[in-house]
């Protein structure tokens, strides 16, 4: 009989914690800011909340589809490694980030 592992993911449960407070402190902020102007320019007070909820949601999925790459499968397959050619730091390099 074969038994498998499964590797069970670990988050920091802080980072999280803190990262959505901050999140969420930040939407409270433009939409306070926001209502008056929204109401005025495109007669919904929340336009400007639902953009910015839409791009939150969007960046939140990136995060989590990037969160679950396994990096060190690409550094072996990136042959010189990540700092390695054609690796991130000519990226950095030639684009003058």
């Amino acid at each position: 009989m074969t038994t498998f592992k499964v590797r069970v993911k670990k988050y920091d449960l802080t980072l999280l914690v803190v990262l959505m407070l901050l999140i969420l402190a930040g939407l409270v902020i433009l939409y306070s800011t926001s209502v008056y102007n929204g109401e005025v320019k495109f007669h919904d007070a929340m336009y400007y909340l639902k953009k910015q909820l839409f791009a939150t949601a969007l960046g939140l999925a990136v995060v989590y589809l990037v969160a679950g790459i396994v990096f060190y499968l690409l550094e072996k397959s990136a042959g010189g490694g990540v700092w390695g050619e054609g690796g991130l730091f000519s990226f950095f390099r030639f684009c003058r980030v």
